[in-house]
């Protein structure tokens, strides 16, 4: 694996499971996205955070799936 490509893995691990607080800041803004989407669309999330997008959207009836390369995110945000 190239350096750049573990450099970004580590930042990605990083930000996904140990500073997920800064995903606190962007509820408006999912708040927002949440507003704009229709229950009958699907949205694909890349990058789970702290779940904070698929709580939004479940609860608005809206259909969510991630992807993340980070499994400890995945299993920590759901």
């Amino acid at each position: 694996m190239r350096r750049a490509q573990k450099n970004q893995d580590r930042l990605w691990d990083y930000f996904q499971n140990y500073q997920t607080e800064v995903f606190d800041l962007s509820y408006p803004r999912l708040g927002y996205f949440a507003s704009k989407c229709k229950p009958w669309e699907r949205v694909l999330n890349v990058g789970i955070g702290n779940g904070l997008v698929e709580k939004i959207l479940l609860a608005r009836g809206i259909s969510v799936q991630t992807l993340d390369p980070s499994d400890k995110a995945l299993k920590k945000g759901t």
